[in-house]
């Protein structure tokens, strides 16, 4: 029988499993960069002009691919969860029994500060930033920042938790880029 400080030991080991290999941080990072692509020419002002400019010219194929576009990037993320964890389970956690990840990895308390956070910054941004009427993109880099300050927040306490050293460095890193996103001409 174990011991209670094996039994501590051995949960934040198998909580690591979900994170150890590097296939969650592709996951993430392809789907972040997805959305980071898809956001930067469809809330550009060139992106807001080619949509306007099809849907004058061709409305009802415009419509039908923009709503297309959000099922398939869902289909994408969970089929790729899916392989993640097919590969898993097949090669990389073979022999060692089936371990299921916690459906929520951080701690409501951190949850709930990365959104009080990215509040303050996305509305506090939106208000101190010039705007004018020909700049979109006033408005919408501070909630983009915000949203990388607030994932940054959400990897470091993951990585603390975890005690998995990439992650805070990861978090704070990606924390002060985003925050130096919305400053940035």
């Amino acid at each position: 029988m174990a011991t209670p400080q094996e039994l501590d030991d051995l949960t934040p080991r198998t909580r690591r499993l979900e994170f150890d290999n590097g296939l969650s941080d592709l996951h993430t990072g392809l789907v972040f960069l997805l959305l980071g692509l898809l956001s930067a020419f469809f809330l550009s002002s060139a992106g807001i002009t080619f949509y306007a400019r099809a849907l004058i010219l061709h409305r009802e194929p415009t419509i039908l691919a923009a709503l297309t576009l959000l099922p398939l990037f869902v289909l994408l993320t969970f089929g790729a969860r899916r392989v993640i964890d097919w590969i898993r389970r097949e090669w990389i956690w073979k022999g060692r029994g089936q371990v299921m990840p916690l459906r929520v990895q951080t701690d409501w308390r951190v949850s709930l500060g990365a959104t009080v956070v990215w509040l303050i910054l996305a509305i506090g941004g939106m208000i101190a930033l010039p705007r004018s009427a020909s700049n979109v993109d006033s408005l919408l880099r501070p909630m983009v920042a915000a949203t990388g300050v607030a994932t940054g927040i959400l990897y470091f306490a993951l990585g603390r938790s975890l005690r998995i050293t990439r992650y805070p460095w990861v978090g704070a890193i990606g924390a002060l880029l985003s925050g130096g996103l919305a400053y940035c001409p």
